[in-house]
């Protein structure tokens, strides 16, 4: 009875390290990179399809921006304010960019929307969004206070990674206590044609152009007017779906990396512990079949059964702990349900090989003879 039960122990054990192990080599090999595709991918797109602007425009004058909130090729206009503060965070200083506007009902128009809003909660305080990439380089959590004095905010949420150096505080004119210029506006276009007629041809950033009062003569300003009216301000209107093509090939090429990478971590960790269950029945051979022969092939089968069970724990087991790390360790955000949408092959096909096994090894039992009673 002890050796049946020292045994049984032995199989169980055996079986679940391989089943650990497995998965193990899967994870370090080919997971890693998998998720981190995969999680960057997430990203790559939420720019284009989940926001409801279509061009930011930059230093614009409160003139232009009550014309453009006029201007039949647009239909929506929103002006939105910045501000750059550096954060000591972790024993590092990050300029971030606070960016703010007047109505929080027109958010869904900005990169800021709420569509790509990860995670938020009610906090007490000038709150503040942040970045998911920043919040996880520097372990920050809702709830932290970052900054100082009056510029001292209480992290509210996360955004989808877009820009680390970017931040949304709601009111931020309240908060500074301060006369706040616009720094620019995000448009929603009607008419894209007319749109780039009356706006994006010939437009100047006047918010920029200085004043009489800032020149010593009427000569040194008229210069200075020519040379302003001459230049190129192609760069200061930002058309959002310039780089959407170039962005769709991105994702794409993550994403079938990512499926590569799954499906060849699944067959690694199934050739594993296939071949591992197997050899169970190779190392313990000679002892199976004196079992067999002596009348015991019910609980031989129960073993390798129970041994079979204990690998599939280990599979499952691991894998979730290990990809629950992975996930945790990376810059883009990413869940466990993302992971399984596309690399439920990583973990079906150890499962298969553990099915595989356990049938292989009942075969192997059941080609052995008992005594003729």
């Amino acid at each position: 009875m002890k050796n049946v039960v020292k045994q049984l122990l032995l199989v169980n054990v055996i079986s679940l390290i391989v089943g650990i192990v497995s998965v193990l080599v899967s994870l370090f090999a080919f997971m890693g990179t998998a998720i981190k595709e995969q999680a960057e991918a997430n990203d790559v797109l939420s720019i284009y399809e989940e926001t409801g602007y279509d061009y930011i425009i930059k230093n614009p004058s409160l003139e232009q921006i009550n014309e453009f909130k006029v201007n039949t090729s647009i239909k929506k206009a929103v002006p939105y304010y910045q501000l750059m503060y550096q954060f000591n965070l972790s024993n590092d200083v990050e300029e971030i960019v606070l960016t703010s506007i007047d109505n929080l009902e027109e958010i869904d128009h900005t990169v800021f929307a709420i569509s790509r809003l990860l995670q938020e909660e009610v906090v007490a305080g000038n709150k503040i969004y942040l970045d998911y990439g920043l919040s996880v380089k520097h372990n920050l959590k809702i709830g932290d206070t970052i900054g100082s004095n009056a510029m001292q905010f209480v992290v509210a949420g996360f955004y989808q990674n877009y820009d680390a150096q970017l931040a949304f505080v709601p009111n931020l004119k309240n908060v500074v206590q301060s006369t706040l210029s616009y720094a620019g506006v995000y448009v929603e276009v009607e008419n894209s044609t007319e749109f780039n007629t009356s706006v994006v041809q010939g437009y100047k950033p006047l918010a920029t152009l200085k004043g009489r009062e800032s020149f010593s003569d009427d000569a040194a300003y008229q210069a200075y007017l020519n040379d302003f009216n001459s230049r190129d301000y192609s760069a200061y209107i930002i058309d959002k779906n310039v780089g959407y093509a170039e962005a769709k090939e991105s994702f794409d090429n993550k994403i079938g990396e990512a499926k590569s990478s799954y499906v060849t971590a699944g067959i690694v960790a199934s050739v594993i512990v296939l071949l591992g269950l197997i050899s169970l029945s190779i190392i313990f051979i000679k002892k199976v079949k004196r079992e067999v022969v002596d009348g015991a092939k019910k609980s031989v089968l129960l073993r390798y059964g129970l041994g079979g069970l204990a690998a599939f724990v280990g599979v499952i087991s691991t894998w979730i702990i290990g990809v629950t790390s992975l996930i945790a360790s990376q810059l883009h955000f990413i869940s466990l349900s993302n992971v399984l949408s596309f690399g439920w092959a990583s973990l079906i096909i150890p499962v298969v090989g553990v099915v595989l096994g356990i049938i292989i090894n009942i075969f192997i039992v059941q080609g052995y003879r008992e005594k003729q009673k």
